[in-house]
């Protein structure tokens, strides 16, 4: 990935919160956990940390593109079925498995790269600091619209298309409007508030639960 800079911190993920995150204020943030549940967490931490102190856009890499196999076809970037990604690799394995930049800016290209981050419910956020410090929502930066697909959907203007293990694209819906991020008063129950044109050309509105998308 060499349009990146790549950094860690020390002592594992159990000490990310010993490190400062400030000089990553106002910059673009991509974040790759270990393949393991306490990966997922540290990192998840880590992006609502950095949206705290201002980061320009966090993203994080969907973990499910590994279940692919990098290949060649015609000297060009492929992937096919069998894709092997063990319990706690990262990025450091990537290499040695045959990743190299073009799989990624394939990947990156079909909307397949970048993964989900829920955030935190605004009453957790208003519970771990007083409310004068509290930065309104609006100037949360927005995050694109294939940002909140699920891993391997992506979004464009002819319609809505899902890349499986194969990396073929095929078609799901027609152009649809991604309003809103939605979840219960519990802060469970994800989904996604879309907009779309039905036959008729009258507007419809639908809340699609996350867990239909995986």
């Amino acid at each position: 990935m060499p349009n990146y800079v790549a950094t860690c911190w020390p002592n594992g993920s159990n000490s990310w919160h010993k490190a400062d995150l400030t000089p990553l204020k106002g910059r673009d943030v991509l974040l790759w956990p270990d393949n393991d549940d306490s990966g997922t967490a540290c990192m998840d931490a880590v992006a609502h940390k950095l949206r705290e102190i201002g980061a320009g856009s966090v993203r994080l890499i969907a973990l499910e593109v590994f279940k692919r196999k990098p290949t060649m076809k015609n000297e060009r970037a492929a992937f096919a079925e069998g894709g092997q990604w063990d319990d706690g690799d990262d990025a450091a394995d990537a290499a040695a498995k045959g990743w190299t930049a073009a799989h990624f800016a394939e990947s990156e290209r079909n909307g397949e790269l970048f993964g989900l981050i829920e955030e935190t419910p605004a009453t957790e956020q208003a519970e771990h600091k007083p409310k004068a410090k509290a930065k309104p929502a609006a100037k949360r930066p927005a995050k694109p619209k294939n940002d909140l697909m699920p891993g391997g959907f992506r979004l464009t203007p002819d319609g809505v298309f899902y890349a499986g293990d194969d990396g073929e694209a095929r078609p799901v819906c027609s152009p649809l409007e991604i309003l809103a991020r939605t979840r219960d008063d519990k802060g469970h129950n994800w989904g996604l508030l879309v907009e779309f044109d039905d036959p008729d050309g009258a507007k419809k509105r639908w809340n699609i639960p996350a867990r239909t998308m995986t």
